[in-house]
């Protein structure tokens, strides 16, 4: 299913007629990444063009090493959407709602109420980052909360577990046997000689979530969790 998914997007990407297509087809998951975001019904439409266009700019910039179509379009989307709410907030367009007092008091107001709607977005958004990448990472035979049982907690090894995430990166054959085999490389890094092999057997999970990860777009679980899981 994949598969044809990247076939499609490949075509879309010189075939306008296709591009239509697909974008009448994943019109559905527009709307509906539209309204995880947007509660007020009213509100949805302004966002649609927005969304679409956020939509065929994904189709032309999508590439295998950006994991799954889906999961990266909802990602970029999303962002284009954020950006979008947060430009109305800053010019009051959604601030409606703030009583009419003198003009300290309003731009006081209104300056909270952008940090409390950018907290709330971007907690929102951490959270729809981790259940995508939860999907992911079922694909791969573990989850999120196996993941973080599997940190290591000492910082050199994080470093070594990082080195051997580049090497795998740096190999087609490797990155090609976690992306489409969803198997760890474990006897290939050990008979590389490079890297300790308690570690190598140890971490597999870590090392694998860091791959998937690095291949995705979750800015807001890099920020946030960053003390958890990265050097």
């Amino acid at each position: 299913m994949e598969n044809e998914i990247v076939r499609r997007v490949e075509l879309a990407k010189t075939d306008r007629i296709e591009l239509n297509k697909l974008l009448s087809l994943y019109t559905p998951f527009i709307k509906k990444t539209i309204s995880s975001m947007v509660y007020k019904v009213q509100d949805r439409s302004d966002y649609l063009t927005e969304a679409m266009l956020a939509f065929c700019s994904c189709v032309k910039t999508y590439s295998e090493e950006n994991g799954n179509f889906i999961s990266y379009a909802r990602t970029v989307i999303r962002n284009r959407l954020i950006d979008c709410i947060r430009k109305e907030i800053s010019a009051g367009k959604k601030l409606e709602y703030l009583p009419d007092t003198d003009e300290e008091t309003s731009t006081l107001e209104n300056e909270i109420s952008i940090k409390v709607f950018s907290r709330n977005l971007e907690e929102n958004q951490l959270k729809e980052e981790i259940d995508l990448i939860n999907m992911e990472f079922a694909e791969y035979g573990f989850s999120w909360d196996i993941l973080l049982k599997s940190c290591p907690a000492r910082k050199k090894t994080r470093e070594i577990c990082f080195d051997i995430l580049r090497y795998i990166t740096s190999d087609k054959e490797l990155s090609a046997l976690i992306r489409t085999e969803h198997s760890f490389p474990a006897a290939a890094l050990a008979r590389s000689g490079l890297f300790p092999r308690k570690i190598i057997r140890k971490y597999q999970v870590y090392i694998t979530a860091l791959f998937i990860m690095d291949r995705g777009d979750y800015p807001f679980v890099h920020s946030y969790m960053s003390h958890l899981l990265f050097v």
